[in-house]
């Protein structure tokens, strides 16, 4: 399976159950699925409560054998 395969059933995992205080998915799907952005909330009672952390994920052509950056 290519890597690209892989990327797009995960992404529709994401969107079938999606984790609380997340998202991510590709920044532009039709000219670049390698790229992703997302954010995660900060849960309530932490110091992190009310703030959104901004991520831009990376997929190499080794994924899922090697991390995302």
């Amino acid at each position: 399976m290519s890597f690209t395969k892989r990327l797009i059933i995960h992404l529709g995992e994401l969107q079938r159950n999606p984790p609380p205080l997340c998202y991510a998915a590709p920044k532009d799907f039709d000219h670049d699925i390698t790229h992703w952005t997302g954010y995660i909330d900060g849960p309530e009672d932490t110091p992190y409560a009310g703030g959104r952390f901004h991520l831009s994920i990376y997929f190499s052509d080794t994924f899922p054998f090697k991390a995302p950056e």
